[in-house]
């Protein structure tokens, strides 16, 4: 999983009501099966004042 913060695009402001140019943290995540074969693929932004975050590290 990837993590980068930035600014909101104007489409991205848009969808979640904020201004364009607020802060942001964007999530990319490939997933795949046991074969290696990618399985899903998402891009997620966040709404800065809105997210709050759980992370826990398995060893994996």
């Amino acid at each position: 999983m990837y993590m980068q913060t930035g600014k909101l695009t104007e489409q991205e402001a848009s969808y979640l009501k904020l201004k364009n140019g607020e802060p942001k943290l964007t999530m990319e995540s490939i997933f795949y099966l046991t074969n290696g074969i990618p399985f899903d693929y998402s891009k997620v932004t966040y709404n800065y004042n809105q997210s709050q975050f759980f992370i826990l590290g398995t060893g994996i």
